[in-house]
């Protein structure tokens, strides 16, 4: 239904449709394994996303998506990192690439439930496009004081 987008039939920008039915099914893989100071994990998900009506696949949902992960504890420190991979998948009848970003998380302990984190998000500033001709955020820097009580 685009009676809420302009009477342009090539513009496809900022038009919701809600799909009528669809048929969503996949199914998710993780471990998870602790040896030590050292935590790894891992998961892979597989989805299969439809349109009952057309059969195309919906929009921005990639068939493969994937998660490795480590975190290394000494004393009061917390050192982390993290890749995802998110495939390909259809946007407005374009393919968006496949992105793989790397976070990296550095987190020391204060005093209780108190701590301080210095965390670099997307650090390879991989090119992102999480929505037809919109630009992902880049490489973010982040410093954060948290508080989180017992």
């Amino acid at each position: 239904d685009r009676s809420r987008c302009p009477a342009d039939p090539a513009y496809d920008f900022g038009c919701a449709a809600n799909v009528k039915s669809a048929t969503l099914q996949g199914a998710t893989l993780a471990a998870a394994q602790r040896a030590g100071p050292l935590a790894l994990k891992a998961q892979y998900d597989w989805l299969d996303a439809s349109d009952d009506a057309t059969g195309e696949s919906l929009p921005r949902r990639a068939e493969h998506q994937a998660t490795l992960g480590a975190d290394w504890t000494a004393g009061a420190w917390t050192w982390a990192a993290s890749v995802l991979y998110v495939g390909s998948r259809p946007d407005g009848g374009k393919q968006l690439a496949a992105e793989t970003t790397l976070d990296l998380a550095a987190t020391r302990r204060i005093a209780g439930p108190w701590s301080l984190q210095v965390k670099l998000l997307n650090a390879t500033d991989e090119d992102r496009e999480p929505v037809r001709d919109y630009q992902g955020l880049g490489r973010q820097a982040w410093l954060v004081l948290r508080y989180a009580p017992n």
